[in-house]
């Protein structure tokens, strides 16, 4: 048996934006993890996240294993389902953004990629 999740996804935005690979490599982790170590809400308290991020992109940057990418967002995911005490989500806009790290200085200070529609928020 097989779970459809199923996503809102602007009709105007292409659906290659949508990250759908990466997420499917996840969720398939995730349900492996569930059989192998049990409910995720049984690790709350019991993960230090952070170091576990930096474990996981390290072994990447290290071996080039795009797993550990699939591992390091598996635990931003869960980081933020059971965040550290005074952590909050405030949506910030393009003015509060961390902005980009640019692998050439000729691209830096570039506009943004396309005009928004209407209606739409960069942030």
């Amino acid at each position: 048996m097989s779970n459809k999740i199923e996503f809102n996804w602007p009709d105007s935005v292409p659906q290659t934006d949508a990250l759908m690979i990466p997420i499917q490599h996840m969720l398939d982790r995730m349900a492996i993890s569930h059989f192998k170590y049990g409910d995720i809400e049984e690790t709350k308290g019991k993960i230090a996240f952070i170091p576990t991020i930096r474990k996981a992109i390290d072994a990447y940057l290290n071996d080039g294993n795009t797993e550990h990418l699939i591992d390091a967002m598996n635990y931003l995911g869960m980081l933020f389902l059971f965040p550290h005490s005074g952590s909050h989500f405030t949506p910030t806009d393009s003015d509060k953004s961390l902005g980009r790290e640019w692998l050439l200085n000729e691209f830096s200070g570039q506009t943004p990629n396309k005009t928004l529609p209407s209606g739409y928020k960069r942030g």
